[in-house]
């Protein structure tokens, strides 16, 4: 025990169990590396914006079971004898198995397919977040699964500046020319004039490219993080590469940041100067004592020429222009805006939140009359975390997050005073420490020898990197937006270039924490103002980093027990099962039917019918069985068919309870019904969804229409005066063009004609 602790403090950046127990650099080690490079590459090449509602992300979450399954295995067969687990680990387990409590909560009193969803994705990213640190052990390792981020990242960015300046004219060229064609083709057809149909053609004359992200704004957090891990590669000091290795990460940084410029994400640039800042700042106190001013005044001349030089091509391309800062107040009032709303519905559930996957839902009884959407998270991961899951959540992040900073300073803390400075060991013309560097007083310390004696480890990530992309296409096709399988197989030749240029900044650049602390920083400032750190295609990125900052700071380590690797077997095949059983088979088997039936394939009402069966806790297949069981009835009105379309809207409601959406469409269609025979039932029936869809978004003045409309039919003028009036207020209060009245219903509640009260007919 002694001796152990005398050799920590002798290389505390890197402890001798790390370097003398090959536990990850063996076979075993090399293939569980290559698999969790492969995920990480997998999940940003699709869509992931639509965990909570689509299930896209339960795939990956099965394969990162399967992965802790492999270690587990490993660990039990005793082919990997280490393990990393600390304060860190410990918060992460806390955090997830509060984020689980929350879930399982709203499955009995909200939406039960979202709060399942998320249920697993949080698995999956805590799941991520272990094998991270287990699976990268060594400095060459984590600096090859950031090349291969990296990697991704500038094959993104070259996919956004395609779609920049092709795809998205060719888009927009044909909407000018056939606009209602190729809104029915998207399945979302608008009549013209209509609110819905101006804000889709705003939408559709963005600029700002997304790549394989639904969000522009979580493109463009993506790409930050990875872009000042490229800026630290090529500023901060590496003795081990000369500066012809150095240079073509420059040629890494353009497409990276032109993409990040044209995204117009002012949260992004936020976190990349601030990032940058750190970087300079970190090179300027590594480097500051033997640089010349002349030469660090030149550095910096030109670092920010090329930053100008970045900005004129943007603003030369259109894709840049002064609204990135005149519009800054406007965005950020909006997000003060979702912030109130947010803090009231925290003020109301502190404790268990409203329930992963069901913000959206819960937001719009919250929602300000001004306000401009209504929003899947409150575009902050502070308040995201605490309004879906709760205080108890909130706190088990910030701990993770405090833990995390503790080991990395203490780390930082430990190399100084273990090793004080000796300016008589740097060289006077580079000011490089030679190669024994103990004297050397600074976290870039120079790597032993494993980092080059080993290309086997990163050889195996590449693989792993390859296996990711491959991966993409056949679990994208399983996902709502599944992604063209040509644009996945073109990351593989960009991949091999940049992976090129990295790989001698891969076998012999020094490490520090603090590289990677900076970009996991530079991503939560983006989250700050955008939100999506349930994301998984962006949050994957922010564990990544923190992982590799805690294993750069020897974290944790300690010998990997065959009893610990039972109880995780178990663990494995427990959430392996479940997640299979109460998430992937049921939504995948539902999705697939539905979209049959939406494709005009077979028999709907038999194919949806199937498609409940398969989910117990979905609601879209139930929504879409109770509208053709309603279409039906139209067709042909009987008390059967109408019995069966009330148990199809209990259905759907009992698994929507606050979907204010669906209510508004249910109330509409039995006022359609009313329209038929005259049944005042069906009216009764109508008002009183319609009034719940008032009760859940009270502040949208086309909900307030359409119950004045239906009590207009009930005769009740005093409950249509109401109505009517708070209609129009909001109508007057909200800015934005798709949430105000249509036209037809402006004009329907002009008119002074009310039909003759009738007793009784408020339900």
């Amino acid at each position: 025990m002694g001796r152990n602790k005398r050799n920590r403090q002798k290389t505390p950046p890197e402890p001798p169990a790390s370097t003398k127990t090959p536990a990850n650099s063996s076979l075993p080690g090399n293939l569980l590396a290559a698999l969790v490079t492969a995920l990480f590459v997998l999940r940003p090449l699709y869509p992931s914006e639509s965990v909570a509602v689509e299930g896209d992300g339960l795939p990956v979450v099965m394969l990162w079971c399967l992965a802790l399954l492999l270690w587990a295995i490993l660990v039990v067969r005793g082919n990997l004898v280490r393990m990393r687990f600390s304060l860190p680990d410990l918060a992460m387990g806390v955090f997830v198995l509060w984020h689980s409590v929350a879930a399982l909560n709203a499955v009995v009193y909200e939406s039960p397919r979202p709060a399942l969803n998320m249920l697993w994705e949080g698995w999956g990213l805590a799941i991520a977040f272990f094998l991270a640190r287990q699976a990268f052990s060594s400095a060459v390792q984590r600096r090859a699964v950031a090349s291969v981020m990296v990697a991704l990242a500038v094959f993104l960015s070259l996919y956004g500046l395609y779609q920049y300046s092709v795809e998205l004219p060719n888009t927009r060229h044909m909407y000018a020319t056939n606009p209602d064609e190729m809104l029915r083709n998207a399945g979302e057809w608008y009549p013209p004039g209509s609110p819905e149909r101006e804000a889709f053609e705003q939408r559709l004359a963005s600029l700002e490219p997304m790549a394989t992200f639904a969000l522009t704004n979580s493109f463009a957090g993506f790409l930050a993080p990875w872009t000042i891990v490229v800026l630290g590669a090529f500023v901060l000091p590496a003795p081990g590469l000369a500066i012809r290795d150095k240079a073509p990460l420059v040629l890494s940084l353009v497409p990276l940041g032109l993409c990040l410029l044209l995204t117009k994400s002012r949260s992004a640039y936020l976190a990349c100067m601030c990032g940058g800042m750190a970087v300079i700042a970190l090179w300027w106190l590594r480097r500051g004592t033997h640089i010349r001013l002349r030469r660090r005044l030149a550095l910096a001349g030109i670092a920010g020429a090329l930053i100008v030089a970045a900005v004129a091509g943007a603003v030369a391309v259109g894709g840049l222009d002064v609204e990135v800062l005149s519009e800054a107040p406007k965005s950020l009032g909006y997000r003060l805006q979702y912030w109130q709303s947010s803090a009231a519905m925290i003020r109301d559930m502190p404790v268990m939140g409203c329930g992963p996957g069901n913000f959206q839902s819960r937001y719009t009884a919250y929602k300000l009359p001004e306000a401009s959407e209504e929003i899947v998270d409150p575009h902050n991961f502070l308040l995201e975390i605490w309004a879906t899951a709760g205080t108890p959540a909130l706190l088990a992040l910030l701990a993770i997050g405090g833990a995390s900073c503790y080991c990395i300073f203490r780390h930082l803390k430990a190399s100084q005073s273990c090793t004080p400075v000796s300016t008589e060991n740097r060289t006077p013309d580079k000011g490089i420490a030679p190669q024994n560097s103990k004297t050397e007083n600074t976290p870039f310390r120079k790597q032993p020898p494993q980092a080059v004696e080993d290309p086997s480890a990163a050889i195996a990530i590449y693989v792993g990197a390859l296996v990711g992309v491959l991966l993409s296409i056949p679990v994208g096709s399983m996902s709502a937006a599944p992604p063209v399988w040509f644009v996945s197989l073109a990351a593989i030749p960009v991949g091999i270039v940049v992976l090129t240029m990295l790989r001698p900044w891969v076998l012999n650049a020094n490490e520090s924490p603090l590289l990677w602390t900076f970009a996991a920083a530079v991503l939560l400032i983006h989250l700050l103002f955008a939100g999506g750190i349930t994301f998984p295609g962006l949050a994957g990125s922010l564990w990544l980093l923190v992982a590799l900052a805690l294993n750069a700071s020897a974290c944790g380590q300690r010998p990997a027990s065959r009893r610990t690797g039972a109880a995780v077997l178990a663990g494995a095949l427990v959430l392996l099962f479940g997640c299979h059983l109460t998430g992937y088979q049921p939504t995948l088997t539902a999705r697939l039917l539905t979209d049959r039936v939406l494709a005009g394939v077979g028999d709907p009402r038999t194919m949806l019918q199937e498609a409940v069966d398969a989910d117990p806790w979905a609601t879209e297949p139930r929504r879409f069985l109770a509208d053709v069981i309603c279409q039906q009835w139209l067709a042909h009105p009987d008390p059967a068919t109408m019995a069966e379309f009330d148990r199809a809207v209990q259905n759907t409601l009992d698994r929507a309870p606050r979907a204010a959406t669906i209510y508004r469409q249910f109330g509409l269609a039995y006022c359609d019904c009313y329209a038929v025979n005259r049944d005042r039932d069906l009216l009764v029936k109508g008002i009183r969804l319609l009034k719940r869809a008032t009760e859940l978004y009270p502040n949208d003045c086309r909900k307030r229409a359409d119950l004045a409309d239906a009590y207009l039919a009930a005769g009740d003028q005093a409950n249509y005066q109401h109505e009517r009036d708070e209609a129009l207020r909001l109508d007057q209060l909200t800015p934005h063009l798709d949430k105000k009245l249509s036209e037809e219903q402006r004009q329907r509640l002009d008119r002074n004609a009310i039909a003759p009260p009738v007793r009784n007919s408020d339900p």
